[in-house]
């Protein structure tokens, strides 16, 4: 699940009724099956102590080509949870690896990549990702009051990720009763540049 607006510093007092709405979207010759959840807060700012309502919206991914979509995070520890977690562990060293000698040219700071949405079939091949790929620049410098740098990846870094996620490496699947089920999950890779060196 992909929380699409995030409230920050803010109390919340009182939140709406959930609504909910299901959409099927295509993507590279696979259909996928998506609730959308929009729900509104009163939230106070602490700064100011107004009143201000803010809509929140969650995605929840839950079939692809009509087969139901494993949640691993659902499911509490057991064997499918290490496999997705370790799918996801070899999938970031492998965007790591491969994105190091781009990444190394930005700018001095501490950088998140984020690759949500990332969907693995029953071949274990990514059949679907969020193609909204985003990175913060925090601040290289020391004063606390310096705001961090919120950017998107610039086109040349979106068809270098999607040409990894192409090319990515067959994952394992994930089994449960006798059936091989789609899993999802999302990448976050968080790396420092420091003199066009890439610190993990």
């Amino acid at each position: 699940m992909r929380v699409v607006s995030l409230i920050s510093l803010l109390f919340i007092i009182c939140q709406s009724a959930v609504a909910q709405q299901t959409e099927t979207i295509q993507y590279k010759g696979n259909t996928i099956d998506r609730i959308l959840y929009r729900d509104t807060s009163i939230a106070v700012d602490p700064q100011t102590g107004r009143e201000k309502t803010v809509l929140r919206e969650r995605i929840f991914y839950s079939k692809i080509n009509g087969r139901k979509i494993y949640v691993f995070y659902n499911d509490g520890e057991n064997a499918n949870t290490r496999l997705v977690e370790n799918t996801q562990d070899e999938l970031r060293s492998y965007f790591i690896k491969k994105l190091t000698p781009s990444i190394q040219t930005l700018k001095d700071g501490a950088y998140t990549i984020s690759i949500p949405d990332i969907i693995i079939n029953e071949q274990g091949k990514i059949a679907y990702h969020t193609t909204e790929y985003s990175t913060i620049r925090k601040s290289q410098y020391e004063d606390k009051n310096t705001p961090d740098i919120t950017f998107n990846f610039n086109s040349s870094l979106d068809k270098e990720i999607e040409k990894l996620i192409n090319n990515a490496p067959v994952a394992k699947t994930v089994q449960a009763d006798g059936m091989i089920y789609p899993y999802i999950f999302d990448i976050e890779i968080h790396v420092t540049v420091k003199n066009h060196k890439v610190i993990i």
